[in-house]
């Protein structure tokens, strides 16, 4: 059992210290008051848990040296803390849209590539796929065999770039790497790890009639998660910062699509009005959802949040008010029907007099 240090003449070997008390506010001062901080900015010494009596427990300093923080924990320049806090909102809607994109690419090859039952066996193994790849990775991340998720403090991770990338910060002589920003940079890697699994297990065997052993959409899907792996390997920082002005801007391009193709007769009726609606209020919601919660001045975002629903509306009645017109113009003005016609008039030449020569 750990206890805090008390201040007394220096020991010989702070090693003799520890392990050392690292879970309360008087702890960490006195743990803090002894050892020095850390070199770098992302280093810190190893802790663990120590289980008391009664089943609690408490987390204890138990190396002296500092260094790379496990994964899993962060440090505040002393120490390796778990990470154990509820991921953010914005966090959260940036795993939720990375997992969404991945399943829009493979509802797109299935859509391009494949029709009638093959398409449907097809959308359905998208979605069990995208489902059972999201369980897999929930199960195996902290806390493991939990389908919760823990997150570093999202203060950690206020930066451009520098806490996605520590290795580019290492003090000299040390390596401090370690996944600062977890679990924003390892999920969405270990989830597409399963998704590449998960095509093989649950695509391949489908009874398919076209193509039984590899359908044509297999091979997009696949060549689909090297890149999008290397996109969140490489620029994961920038596009964890701008994947709401992504989402608004792919809403808005969606928009003049409609409105520049028009729309399909399928969609004059009011159900389908209804849904295309709903369905882009929603999407546009989602990107400022996450704004409101990755800024401090919410009402900074007023304008946005009027034209979410105005936007989506306003081009969907120019759509078909288009479609209307060019309906009206194709139908023309309504000609009256032909009159009988005069039954001499068609009956053949009229003779007078003699009759011609046969």
């Amino acid at each position: 059992m750990c206890s805090p240090l008390l201040p007394g003449p220096p020991a010989e070997n702070l090693s003799q210290l520890l392990p050392a008390c690292y879970d309360s506010p008087e702890c960490k001062q006195s743990f803090q008051n002894v050892f020095g901080p850390c070199p770098g900015k992302f280093c810190g010494r190893v802790t663990a848990e120590q289980h008391l009596e009664f089943g609690a427990s408490s987390i204890a300093v138990i190396s002296v040296e500092c260094g790379r923080c496990p994964r899993g924990y962060w440090s505040d320049h002393y120490a390796c803390l778990p990470c154990s806090e509820r991921p953010s909102l914005y966090g959260m809607l940036f795993l939720i849209y990375l997992v969404v994109i991945s399943m829009v690419i493979n509802v797109s090859a299935v859509v391009s590539t494949s029709q009638g039952s093959d398409r449907r066996l097809l959308l359905l193994s998208c979605i069990l796929e995208a489902a059972v790849s999201a369980i897999a990775t929930l199960l195996i991340l902290s806390p493991v065999g939990s389908l919760a998720l823990s997150s570093c403090p999202s203060e950690v991770y206020q930066g451009w770039g520098a806490e996605w990338h520590p290795w580019l910060h290492n003090p000299p002589h040390t390596n401090c790497a370690s996944e600062v920003v977890y679990p924003l940079y390892s999920a969405p890697l270990v989830y597409y790890g399963f998704s590449a699994a998960s095509l093989f297990l649950l695509r391949v065997p489908l009874p398919l009639h076209s193509s039984r052993f590899c359908p044509p959409s297999l091979l997009t899907s696949l060549l689909a998660v090297p890149i999008q792996a290397a996109v969140q390997g490489g620029i994961g920082s920038v596009h964890f910062l701008c994947f709401p002005g992504i989402v608004l801007v792919a809403g808005l391009g969606v928009d003049l699509l409609v409105a520049y193709k028009g729309v399909r007769a399928s969609l004059l009726s009011p159900l389908p009005i209804a849904g295309f609606l709903l369905l882009r209020v929603a999407w546009s919601s989602y990107a400022v959802a996450a704004l409101l919660d990755a800024t401090d001045r919410p009402l900074s975002l007023l304008p946005i949040s009027i034209l979410v629903p105005i936007i989506p509306i306003a081009e969907l009645v120019c759509s078909l008010a288009l479609e209307w017109r060019r309906r009206a113009q194709h139908a023309g003005p309504r000609r009256a029907p032909p009159s009988d016609p005069d039954p001499v008039m068609t009956s053949g030449p009229v003779y007078v007099g003699e009759s011609p020569v046969p």
